[in-house]
């Protein structure tokens, strides 16, 4: 699969591997059953709720 991906990109025009790769995380609501000590504080977001995490290639 990887080697199709490459071959595909240089026919584009495109380097053969990623250019860049984003790390992201969602702020959710935690449920009443997630204890406080396993939740976290998000300053910029100003949040105390559990994080979701998603990442992907761009």
């Amino acid at each position: 699969m990887a080697r199709i991906r490459k071959r595909i990109r240089r026919e584009m025009g495109r380097a053969p591997g990623a250019g860049a790769t984003v790390i992201d995380s969602q702020s959710i609501k935690a449920a009443e059953t997630v204890g406080h000590d396993a939740r976290g504080y998000d300053a910029a977001k100003k949040t105390s709720d559990a994080e979701e995490l998603s990442s992907g290639l761009r």
